[in-house]
């Protein structure tokens, strides 16, 4: 974080330090300052870009017309909106955990849903949907795509 901070102009928000995927966030209006701290840390550490991991989805659920109950429970942790009882819930999980972020900002762009939560920690990331079946279909389907558009070093069994 050190070489991210005196290379540019960001701005440090968090870290989290884990025992196999710890992640900081940087942020600045100027993308190319969060470029280019990107490129500090990955000359630091003696990387590029294509060398990181290619997430991989682990699962993807719809679950169609969540009982009230149901929706008390997964209201209970939320960190985002709230699950309304009936509606469609949708869950996509992926590993490495940091890249649930990507898809849950494309399933959000891609259909009328809300994020219920957002799990980027540890080895597998989870993203909580809410909406109608077809605006969570939708969403799921857009959150697939793009963490499979993610290039990388592919660790997926042969």
């Amino acid at each position: 974080m050190d070489k991210a901070l005196k290379a540019s102009s960001v701005e440090a928000t968090s870290q989290i330090v884990e025992r196999e995927f710890g992640f900081f966030i940087l942020r600045s209006p100027n993308n190319s300052e969060v470029s280019a701290a990107r490129d500090a840390i990955l000359s630091e550490l003696g990387m590029s870009m294509n060398q990181r991991l290619k997430p991989q989805v682990e699962s993807t659920q719809i679950i169609t017309s969540v009982e009230p109950y149901q929706a008390q429970l997964l209201n209970k942790w939320s960190s985002g909106s709230l699950v309304v009882p009936g509606q469609t819930l949708g869950i996509i999980e992926c590993a490495p955990a940091a890249y649930i972020s990507i898809a849950a900002n494309e399933a959000e762009k891609a259909a009328e849903i809300d994020i219920v939560q957002v799990q980027a920690l540890g080895r597998y990331g989870r993203c909580f949907m809410s909406g109608s079946e077809a605006s969570v279909q939708t969403a799921l389907e857009a959150a697939t795509t793009a963490i499979d558009l993610v290039e990388g070093i592919d660790t997926a069994p042969q």
